[in-house]
């Protein structure tokens, strides 16, 4: 029989925060809770209050960029995404 295996290569990989990229998964949807729980004990890393405020920080700048590229529709997500970090 023969060994089959999927695999996922991401071309946007990089050194950094793996934080950063739970943070653009949750900014924008569409991912299980599972998923965020699996990245969590792979880390082996409690969520706390500080990655939280991370993880709104990482959100606030894609924000940011966003309304550069975009527009102003992005304008309230920014304020609430600061008012959250206050």
């Amino acid at each position: 029989t023969r060994d089959e295996r999927i695999a996922v290569i991401d071309p946007a990989c990089s050194i950094g925060d793996g934080w950063a990229d739970i943070a653009m998964m949750r900014l924008f949807g569409g991912f299980p809770e599972s998923c965020f729980l699996a990245y969590q004990e792979a880390v082996n890393q409690r969520v706390d209050r500080d990655i939280e405020r991370r993880i709104l920080l990482y959100q606030l700048y894609h924000v940011l960029n966003h309304i550069n590229i975009f527009g102003r529709g992005y304008a309230s997500q920014m304020r609430s995404l600061i008012q959250a970090l206050r």
